[in-house]
């Protein structure tokens, strides 16, 4: 009672902003597709002297559409209002001691193992990570309220927020997200001697990496898939000293790592993306090797302006980019696996789906996804999927330069050395029962304090200075606060 509402209306028919008219309250209708509909909105409330201490979006896309497009058209819309939301200076210096709420409907973000998981539920969750990071001002929420009545639901919108960025309704029973850390063995059952698995970006370091250890420790087969092509083996040794090309030079001496430790990689081009092209390596697979036991799925476009951009930068083009290899990836090899005999299938993920991070508004959704792909598909079907979220994993093949005791920056404080990352790998696949795992190679719950739900109270409590975490490697220049706030 007493809170002033403003209700709007999505039709994709809108060609501009409209009124409501003959509404209780303030009303408004437009398409929620179209880039500068969320600018005028909010140009039009301003104007109007009105300016919310809190938005709660609800609009929902069917099934089908959000299953046929790597980003669905409800992430999108959820982009461009947080765009919009920059570009008018809503997401800063609203009033003094007051900061905008975003509360995001995310239905099926709980797995309770009975209602629907919605994979596209968890890429929000990964994007409202990282909006808080990157605008602080902005206060951004999760709420999964699966069959709640009415009256929790208005309890929950007007409530103050709290440190909970994610919460599900079930019933009477709130729940909110935490993490505990698993007992798991030394080795698991899942991989075979002398099996054979399909890697894809397999000529990526985490690709070549993995092949190695496989090669090295089971007498694997290795496909590696890959946008990109290598020269025939004969002309490796000239290529090796050519400094004009040192992606190619790299990758001849990872391929030369794996041939060291004993295997044949099998080097295979074709696009993650395309169930096609996956159908064609498997088929390639199985005619060389007889069979395929299991499938790991590093592909990822690294290194490129949409894994670093700020939110005020980036584009939809990038957020296609990111998920495109990952999520249209995971999305075309499950496809493709259908009703195949296969012992596992690994995600691999990154922890920027659990802390976000500056630069990550494409990146971190995208790997979110992949956590509720395992989910969803380890529920429905025989084959286990497990969706490992890793920290940094070492270069390939310049392993050995970080290996043991040698001395790290601040940046490489959570980065793995290649023997912790390949014994973190193997602790994984004894998890086959958990479709999402965390790898860590710091406390967690720390982490999560530190970028997540805020420092740790004890600590503060106490006049401890809190923990300090390394700025990512970015594109974009560091640039010093110039006030204390």
């Amino acid at each position: 009672a007493g809170h002033a509402v403003v209700a709007v209306h999505a039709d994709p028919s809108c060609r501009q902003l409209e009124v409501v008219e003959g509404h209780p309250w303030r009303a408004y209708r437009f398409a929620p597709d179209q880039d500068g509909h969320y600018v005028s909105l909010l140009a039009e409330l301003e104007a109007q002297g009105v300016r919310p201490d809190r938005i709660v979006y609800a609009w929902t896309t069917p099934a089908e559409d959000a299953a046929s497009q790597p980003v669905s058209a409800r992430h999108a819309s959820v982009f461009r209002l947080i765009q919009a939301l920059i570009r008018v200076g809503w997401h800063s210096g609203l009033q003094e001691n007051r900061s905008l709420t975003l509360d995001l409907v995310t239905p099926g973000l709980y797995d309770d193992g009975v209602s629907a998981i919605v994979p596209e539920s968890y890429a929000l969750a990964g994007l409202s990570l990282v909006v808080p990071q990157e605008l602080p001002d902005l206060h951004v929420r999760c709420l999964d309220m699966a069959s709640v009545p009415r009256s929790a639901w208005l309890a929950e919108l007007v409530a103050p927020p709290d440190r909970a960025r994610f919460v599900a309704y079930r019933g009477a029973r709130r729940w909110v997200r935490s993490y505990e850390p698993v007992p798991s063995s030394e080795r698991s059952g899942l991989i075979r001697p002398q099996g054979t698995y399909l890697i894809t970006g397999g000529l990526g370091d985490v690709g070549l990496l993995l092949a190695r250890h496989l090669v090295r420790e089971f007498e694997a087969n290795v496909v590696l898939m890959s946008r990109s092509e290598v020269p025939h083996r004969e002309a490796w040794e000239a290529l090796r000293h050519d400094s004009s090309d040192p992606w190619l030079r790299r990758r001849i001496e990872g391929l030369r790592r794996i041939e060291e430790a004993g295997g044949q990689p099998m080097v295979v081009v074709g696009d993650v993306g395309s169930e096609q092209d996956v159908r064609r390596v498997l088929s390639e697979a199985r005619d060389r090797f007889g069979r395929v036991d299991g499938v790991l799925h590093a592909a990822a476009v690294s290194g490129a302006a949409s894994s670093e951009r700020t939110l005020d930068a980036l584009t939809l083009d990038d957020v296609h980019e990111q998920f495109y290899a990952k999520v249209q990836g995971a999305r075309a090899l499950a496809a493709a696996l259908r009703g195949a005999d296969l012992d596992v299938c690994v995600l691999f993920s990154s922890n920027a789906a659990v802390l976000g991070g500056l630069g990550f508004g494409a990146y971190a959704p995208a790997n979110a996804m992949l956590d509720a792909f395992a989910a969803q598909q380890s529920r429905d079907g025989k084959v286990p999927w497990i969706s490992a979220s890793w920290d940094g994993w070492p270069e390939f093949p310049d392993v050995e330069a970080t290996s043991g005791d040698q001395p790290q920056s601040r940046m490489d404080a959570f980065a793995m050395t290649a023997d912790a990352a390949c014994a973190a790998f193997e602790r994984v696949l004894a998890l086959a029962s958990t479709p999402q795992v965390v790898v860590s190679t710091g406390p967690l719950e720390a982490r999560r304090r530190q970028w997540v739900t805020g420092t740790d109270p004890e600590a503060e409590d106490q006049g401890a200075e809190p923990p300090q975490y390394a700025r990512p490697s970015m594109r974009v220049d560091y640039v010093a606060p110039r006030t204390d706030t």
